[in-house]
């Protein structure tokens, strides 16, 4: 996301979550110590040296991509005979 300039994220809701914070300068201080953490830890460090491709194996590995945009898993398909087509 950071490779496409992306500055925010966008969510449309009914509820004022806002409203419903009891402490709003802890909220805020504790919200910002939080963005400061993933900001400098090391998947965000990864992910800013080498995009989010250097995810792509991850998810592969726990069967995350759809079948057919990596490499498809023919073992479990049954084989058709080329006298059936």
């Amino acid at each position: 996301m950071g490779s496409k300039r992306l500055k925010g994220v966008v969510v449309w809701g009914t509820r004022d979550l806002y409203s419903l914070v009891v402490d709003r300068k802890r909220w805020i201080e504790e919200t910002g110590k939080l963005a400061q953490r993933l900001a400098s830890g090391p998947t965000a460090k990864a992910l800013h040296t080498y995009g989010t491709n250097v995810l792509t194996n991850i998810i592969n590995s726990i069967g995350g991509s759809p079948r057919g945009t990596s490499k498809p898993d023919t073992s479990k398909r049954p084989r058709r005979s080329p006298a059936s087509t």
